[in-house]
């Protein structure tokens, strides 16, 4: 198994955006009555997960399974 757990910088945080976005929309627009629209543009942005990934009190990584 090649399994790599990758610690996130604020080099990251683009990545981040894109994949929490779309796990998100992949799982629980359902939620909201606007798709979860609001959730999203408040806490995927861009600069919210750089402030997040910033923070020494948060850890964020990327699991990268054969390569993906």
């Amino acid at each position: 198994m090649n399994l790599i757990l990758k610690p996130l910088g604020i080099e990251d945080a683009n990545a981040l955006s894109e994949l929490a976005i779309k796990a998100y929309y992949d799982h629980y627009p359902h939620f909201w009555y606007d798709g979860g629209n609001w959730y999203v543009d408040k806490c995927f942005t861009i600069s919210q997960l750089e402030s997040e990934i910033s923070d020494k009190n948060n850890l964020f990584y990327f699991a990268i399974y054969e390569n993906e």
